[in-house]
């Protein structure tokens, strides 16, 4: 049965709501491959997104440069369930002035890569980041340091929803916890340290003077995963998925395991699909930049930091390089229209020049004025 699984098939009668395949999806979902689940819950978002943008009005946001968390956190909390709506974001600069250009897509997906890396960022206190490998998990003690931080949990919670609904990919959050029961002197208790001070919190009644043996190890890794997990970010996670089904129905988000669902949210890893030809120069270039560097390219142009869940070549719509003829190409900056992912690339002289100009343009931290 197994083998004669037709993914195209099971999308199909998925999306005509074919019980048996719903069915299938519910209990069997990795039956179906990831590619194809993925692009099931793209189409149901889309059924769903159509329903909502198609003869609706966009929603316009205002947004300040340099205040791009205080603004977003208003206007977007504000909007609630209408954030599944079309969103246009104008953007006023330092100097007070609004800044020139039409949202068709690329202002929003700027504006949501910056709120994001801002709301996220562990020195904002609503999430800390693990030691060994640099996931960020809910900080426990939120509410000391934002009294608002349920609020605050259900706004990044709608956050990731849009990021989601709108196939916008940056963010990189949560971690699971394995228990260590191979240290010596562990008990059914829990060391934390919070802002300088220290408190046990016992897994059972007397845990602190409970100790772990072989006997009850397992018992130990399942109170201790839970309490990592849910007791102590109980009120934060709550908050956090409640803000998320104001714009995603989270049913649909149970097909995906952890790390399957790790890279919906956040993309591919792998910021490029080497199998897109362009100009030789350019793809040269590209080659040669760090990670780092094509994720500012990726910025540049289409102001998402990651490329899509399926890859390059699955941008909507498709990325593209648009060669312009001026007057002294060796002066002119490349620029790109950031709403239709393409990139106006001058006919530079040479690779050396071509390489030194896009560095200069994807580096310069500039806004949309500048494209």
């Amino acid at each position: 049965v197994v083998g004669d699984l037709d993914g195209d098939d099971v999308v199909e009668r998925v999306l005509y709501d074919d019980q048996k395949a719903v069915a299938l999806l519910q209990h069997m979902p990795y039956l179906l491959p990831y590619a194809d689940r993925v692009r099931l819950f793209q189409a149901l978002v889309k059924l769903d997104r159509d329903r909502y943008q198609e003869n609706a009005p966009p929603c316009r946001m205002t947004i300040r440069r340099g205040y791009v968390l205080e603004d977003g956190l208003t206007k977007l909390n504000a909007l609630r369930r209408d954030l599944k709506k079309k969103v246009q974001v104008h953007f006023i600069n330092e100097a007070g002035t609004e800044e020139v250009g039409i949202d068709a897509g690329g202002l929003f997906k700027e504006f949501w890569t910056e709120l994001s890396q801002l709301a996220f960022d562990p020195h904002y206190g609503l999430f800390q980041c693990s030691d060994v490998d640099h996931l960020l998990f809910p900080n426990p003690s939120s509410s000391l340091i934002h009294s608002n931080d349920v609020l605050l949990f259900e706004f990044l919670g709608r956050i990731l929803g849009k990021a989601l609904f709108e196939n916008i990919v940056n963010l990189m959050f949560l971690k699971t916890y394995d228990g260590d029961v191979s240290d010596l002197g562990l008990t059914f208790s829990i060391g934390q340290d919070c802002f300088g001070v220290h408190k046990e919190v016992e897994l059972v009644p007397g845990g602190s003077s409970v100790g772990v043996t072989g006997d009850n190890r397992y018992r130990y890794i399942h109170l201790a995963a839970h309490y990592y997990l849910n007791g102590q970010i109980a009120r934060q996670s709550a908050a956090f998925v409640a803000g998320l089904r104001d714009v995603v129905d989270v049913k649909m988000l149970h097909m995906f395991n952890e790390p399957e669902l790790q890279v919906l949210i956040s993309g591919t890893t792998s910021a490029f699909d080497m199998e897109v030809r362009l100009s030789c120069w350019l793809w040269k270039a590209l080659e040669s930049f760090s990670p780092s560097e094509r994720g500012l390219f990726l910025r540049f142009v289409t102001s998402c930091q990651r490329a899509p869940v399926l890859g390059f070549h699955s941008f909507p719509p498709p990325f593209c390089v648009q060669k312009i003829s001026i007057r002294s190409d060796d002066v002119k900056l490349p620029s790109a229209a950031t709403c239709f992912n393409t990139l106006k690339l001058p006919t530079y002289s040479s690779y050396k020049v071509l390489r030194e100009k896009l560095l200069t343009a994807i580096t310069s931290g500039a806004g949309f004025e500048m494209t």
